[in-house]
């Protein structure tokens, strides 16, 4: 099943997953969230929200600006990938014993 999503992403505050699932749960095709560790020592974080269509997700972009746990969470416009490369899959494998390749 193909999805589609926006990048969320905020500076300060303390935006949890919980915060987050508050703001875009309600929204048509919400589907999950994933939110991405931050470096060590940085403020703020960033998120990915899936949802089932493409106008599901240009929906959601309608959260730019809000306030989330104490911050101003940015949900930038980012193209979404043309048909054709959304059958395509790459595997990287690491830490593979020189003498296999």
């Amino acid at each position: 099943m193909t999805q589609f999503g926006v990048k969320v992403s905020w500076e300060g505050g303390q935006a949890s997953l919980q915060d987050l699932k508050d703001c875009f749960q309600p929204m048509r095709g919400y589907m999950n969230i994933r939110m991405y560790r931050a470096a060590p020592g940085s403020i703020g974080g960033k998120a990915f929200v899936s949802f089932r269509s493409k106008q599901d997700a240009e929906n959601a972009l309608t959260a730019q600006g809000l306030v989330i746990g104490g911050s101003v969470i940015d949900v930038p416009q980012v193209p979404i990938p043309q048909d054709q490369n959304l059958d395509k899959k790459t595997l990287h494998i690491t830490n593979i014993n020189p003498r296999t390749t």
